[in-house]
């Protein structure tokens, strides 16, 4: 169930991420948006290291990455 839990997560993360591709096209303003995705993306990586989850880990890295370019940092 924790595996479970763990992947719905992660994959709500990823839809966040999808979310801000869409409402950027309509052209909104997401930066703010962005920022707070990019500190998520790095907790879950980081509660995903402490559990030991390192094959969910690649969702949050994936994340982490779109949403850092997306911000051009």
């Amino acid at each position: 169930m924790g595996v479970s839990t763990l992947t719905k997560a992660e994959k709500y993360l990823e839809r966040a991420i999808i979310q801000e591709r869409i409402a950027r096209q309509k052209g909104k303003d997401t930066t703010a948006f962005l920022e707070k995705l990019l500190l998520a993306t790095k907790k879950h990586e980081e509660i995903l290291l402490e559990l030991g989850g390192s094959d969910l880990l690649r969702y949050p890295q994936q994340g982490y990455e779109e949403v850092r370019r997306r911000l051009g940092k």
